[in-house]
């Protein structure tokens, strides 16, 4: 009868330990971004703003090839062009005549790896009163 109680003793400890290594309580469900250990010192200053951070000021219109202004929080500007990179994972899919549409890739710990779409518009222009 003492190695029947010895055995399911020595199984209890064995499971909760198991249980316990494998689950991090604190390890949060989805990340919004990869994680990187260690970025390259070689970003673009466009690649170190992030998307919160920057607001559309202005368009330059060529139908072949238009630009976009934007502006960071510190009131920098930047000239965008299709293609540029900006912010970690974001590329400018497309510029339009009121708005930049901007894909930004990123993963998900459920579905892996998914992309969303940021645009940013220019803002409204005011009624000027006589």
């Amino acid at each position: 009868m003492k190695w029947i109680k010895w055995i399911s003793i020595l199984m209890i400890f064995a499971l909760t330990n198991i249980v316990w290594a494998e689950v991090d309580l604190f390890k949060p469900f989805i990340k919004l971004r990869k994680e990187v250990e260690t970025q390259p010192k070689s970003l673009l200053p466009l690649q170190r703003l992030k998307l919160s951070e920057v607001s559309l000021k202005g368009i330059i219109w060529n139908p072949r090839k238009p630009l976009a202004l934007i502006e960071d929080s510190l009131g920098k500007g930047y000239i965008l062009k299709k293609g540029d990179l900006i912010g970690l994972t974001g590329r400018v899919k497309e510029i339009r005549k009121d708005k930049v549409i901007i894909i930004e890739k990123y993963i998900d710990v459920f579905e892996g790896e998914k992309t969303r779409t940021v645009e940013l518009s220019l803002p409204k222009k005011e009624a000027v009163l006589p």
